[in-house]
């Protein structure tokens, strides 16, 4: 889990995923990858870690690397912590976690990759329209199904994980995108789940990437970011 200026909301997601995985049986270390965040964050994860089951271990960048190299370093932990199944969330939990053991349970059951596909997303009209461009383009070019090429819910067995994160990009700026082409690339044995989408928690309605007051201002942070994206995308 990548995170950045999430103290207002991300007590209540790992709460959440502390509680639907409680009953399971199963060890849950959670890597949360701290992209230096600027507000009060760290001291919330440390007051939560006595009261989770979860094993939660916490890692801070050197300096601030943005979502896409702040994700990939977590998944790198994640694997190294010797688990069989790796799973990927943000932070904001924009998803309902009673939902995420059916991923796992995918992974034990066979699935090399379960990847959640996102049912009425309440993202802003212009993030649907580019994940709309970005779907199409991938078939297009890559002959398989993207239903949700980017969704921050997924789960992997480690042994495929492995051999993927070794070929994305240094500082990946778009990992799940690039996890996904592998996925298609290698025909690797995949299931896309229906998972739930909500609101982000805490008190603001939009991550810290797209809070500002002008929504057009929200497009051009959006258009940019796109343009170096694929840039990276289409040398991969």
């Amino acid at each position: 889990m990548p995170i950045f200026n999430e103290s207002d909301g991300i007590a209540e997601t790992l709460a959440s995923i502390d509680e639907a995985f409680r009953q399971g049986g199963a060890t849950v270390t959670l890597c949360i990858q701290n992209d230096v965040s600027t507000d009060n964050t760290l001291q919330v994860l440390t007051k939560l870690t006595t009261s989770l089951q979860l094993n939660v271990e916490v890692e801070t960048n050197q300096r601030n690397l943005g979502h896409g190299p702040t994700t990939f370093t977590a998944y790198q932990r994640a694997f190294n912590t010797g688990s069989s199944i790796v799973m990927q969330l943000d932070s904001d939990g924009q998803f309902v976690a009673t939902e995420l053991p059916k991923l796992c349970s995918a992974i034990a059951n066979g699935r090399e990759v379960v990847i959640g596909v996102r049912n009425s997303r309440v993202d802003p009209w212009f993030r649907k329209f580019v994940t709309f461009l970005l779907r199409n383009f991938l078939r297009a070019r890559y002959f398989g199904r993207f239903p949700d090429p980017n969704s921050p819910v997924r789960a992997y067995s480690a042994s495929v994980l492995s051999p993927m994160l070794s070929e994305l990009p240094k500082e990946p700026l778009i990992p799940n995108i690039y996890l996904s082409i592998l996925a298609v690339r290698k025909k690797l044995n995949v299931e896309f789940v229906p998972v739930s989408h909500r609101q982000r928690r805490g008190g603001q309605t939009t991550g810290t990437m797209w809070q500002s007051s002008n929504q057009w201002q929200k497009i051009k942070r959006l258009l940019k970011f796109c343009r170096k994206s694929f840039r990276q995308l289409l040398s991969f």
